[in-house]
């Protein structure tokens, strides 16, 4: 009987680490994922965007819910892609709609939707002049959400959109 007890436990515990491993925020792969995020986080640190890039883009592939980092240091990498292509505004814009998306992600996998909002209307408004009103909508959203606690950002950016829709 206490073989059998044994055996049962030891299958229930197996069981139960499996299932924690499958919906785990670091993935399928975990020791990957660990490696990229590490891996970019380190070229992140010493300011080397360039060289962040492909390792951040197979952890945010791998493992989008493993950090927060990565969608606010994606966003680094993104803003600094878009600077360091001035003058291609195709690229420009792809890089821009994959920071939006970056943001979207980020709300999808960790909340706090009116404070990212702010962040991604700021975001169209410092890039792109075109879409003035999807970025105030966002915007408008962020700092009704945020109220007092609105990023000093989000606050100039409403007014500068509302100042070059006049």
């Amino acid at each position: 009987m206490k073989k059998l007890l044994f055996l049962f436990s030891a299958f229930l515990s197996i069981t139960l680490s499996a299932n924690s491993l499958v919906g785990s925020k670091f993935g399928s792969d975990s020791v990957k994922c660990v490696t990229n995020i590490s891996l970019y986080r380190e070229y992140v640190k010493q300011n080397n965007y360039d060289d962040a890039m492909t390792p951040w883009r197979k952890a945010y592939t791998l493992c989008p819910k493993a950090s927060k980092n990565i969608y606010i240091d994606g966003a680094k990498l993104y803003n600094h892609l878009i600077s360091k292509n001035q003058g291609s505004e195709e690229l420009q814009k792809a890089y821009l709609d994959s920071l939006e998306a970056l943001y979207d992600n980020r709300i999808a996998n960790f909340g706090k939707e009116d404070y990212v909002l702010g962040l991604k209307g700021s975001d169209m408004m410092k890039y792109s002049f075109s879409d003035l009103d999807r970025a105030f909508t966002y915007l408008k959203q962020s700092v009704e959400g945020q109220e007092a606690k609105s990023k000093a950002t989000a606050l100039f950016f409403i007014l500068q959109s509302c100042y070059r829709k006049i």
